[in-house]
């Protein structure tokens, strides 16, 4: 069975056993992951970025007229 790791999204959801909580990293079987990020409950992860959640670069900041005047100066 192919497993995926998911960041929860939104918390209050119960899984058999466990309740998730909005943060929370775990490991679910492929079925269950697809369906609650269909969902919007989680987040799928890659299985090679998933050590390294939580690293991601803030976005750049969106070009406007007066920022490009700013930046112009």
């Amino acid at each position: 069975m192919d497993t995926v790791t998911v960041t929860v999204l939104v918390g209050g959801w119960w899984l058999p056993g466990r309740h998730l909580a909005a943060g929370d990293t775990l490991t679910l079987d492929a079925a269950t992951a697809e369906a609650l990020a269909r969902r919007g409950i989680v987040r799928l992860q890659a299985a090679d970025v998933a050590s390294n959640a939580g690293t991601e670069e803030a976005p750049a900041p969106i070009k406007t007229r007066r920022n490009r005047k700013e930046t112009a100066q």
